[in-house]
């Protein structure tokens, strides 16, 4: 067991497990702000179609059922979020209902004329059944793992497969010594699972590339 006394204390393996426990807390850190990031936009792109809604109630016709889908999707899209972690739009149109029933700047008579359309519009929705043979739309979510993210995990597995390689050989002269026995067994076992992982390695990065 002298040769694994001997890799943990290398300055190598030091350094690599520094490294790697530097990157996964990294990487930690950016899905934790990811996520955060996401539910922002999400809030957002809520509040956005809240806002056009809004701003259409005063007028004599409210968009139809199938506007206000497109509207909903489309604002998913331009946020890069999914539609369906978005407010419905029924809970949006009760939103507004609420608000115009809130507001100082409305007489009793078109709060009530506004909130009626909301009602029946939100009615409309809710009874409308959505075809089996409708296609739904699905936003690409971007917030796994970046192109930047994923050569980053490849150079860095890349480096420890690698370190371990030129540790194996430099310090036990592992090629040059084929013979198996027990001081040797687990250093080539590790010498033959580096040189598989490069290769998978390499194999993925092409992939990631292409």
């Amino acid at each position: 067991m002298d040769w694994l006394i001997a890799f943990i204390k290398n300055s190598w393996t030091v350094s690599i497990i520094t490294g790697l426990v530097v990157y996964w807390m990294t990487k930690w850190w950016e899905k934790v702000r990811s996520k955060k990031q996401y539910f922002e936009a999400v809030t957002l792109a809520s509040k956005e179609v809240f806002n056009t809604i809004k701003f259409c109630i005063p007028e004599e016709t409210l968009p139809n059922i199938h506007i206000l889908k497109a509207l909903h999707s489309s604002t998913a899209k331009k946020y890069n979020v999914k539609s369906e972690d978005m407010d419905t739009l029924n809970i949006i149109l009760y939103d507004l209902i609420k608000e115009i029933m809130d507001s100082n700047f409305l007489s009793y008579d078109n709060k009530i004329i506004y909130c009626n359309k909301l009602e029946i519009l939100e009615g409309e929705l809710t009874a409308q059944v959505i075809p089996d043979n409708e296609t739904k739309i699905n936003i690409p979510l971007h917030f796994n793992m970046s192109i930047s993210a994923r050569s980053s995990f490849i150079s860095a597995a890349f480096a420890l497969t690698s370190s371990i390689v030129v540790f194996l050989i430099r310090d036990y002269n592992l090629i040059p010594t084929l013979t198996i026995d027990e001081s040797n067994i687990l250093p080539l076992l590790l010498f033959s699972t580096g040189i598989i992982v490069i290769i998978m390695l390499l194999k993925l990065f092409l992939k990631f590339r292409d």
